[in-house]
């Protein structure tokens, strides 16, 4: 989900900094766009290992504590067992426990982007 959701951004800043590269009255530039992109790459990197980290704490923490899901789970035998599994895990993100450890999960995405995933480019520049 992370990277889906960074990957339209880096591209675009992909393309911004190949089009800089291209212009030649822009080449006193070109090492700062350079460290830019590399930094940008490796925070969008690291962030979506820290989001799989986020992800898995976050979820385990709440699907670990749910009885009514682990019941639920439980009473499926049979054919069909593991597309009975998969339909509860997919109601249980639809449903308010699901929803509600989302956006922890999407706060603490948004935290790290700020403190580190920007952070790379921002120190990169003059005054911060």
């Amino acid at each position: 989900m992370a990277a889906q959701l960074l990957e339209p951004k880096l591209s675009g800043f992909r393309e911004i900094a190949r089009n800089v590269l291209l212009r030649d009255e822009l080449a006193q530039g070109y090492h700062l766009v350079r460290e830019a992109l590399r930094a940008m790459e490796e925070g969008s990197d690291g962030l979506v290992r820290k989001v799989q980290l986020v992800g898995q704490s976050i979820y385990s923490d709440d699907l670990g504590t749910d009885a009514d899901f682990w019941r639920s789970c439980a009473q499926d035998r049979g054919d069909g067992y593991r597309n009975k599994v998969n339909r509860h895990n997919a109601s249980w993100f639809e449903a308010d426990p699901g929803k509600d450890a989302d956006l922890r999960a999407v706060d603490r995405v948004s935290l790290e982007w700020d403190q580190g995933g920007r952070g790379g480019v921002k120190e990169l520049m003059p005054n911060g």
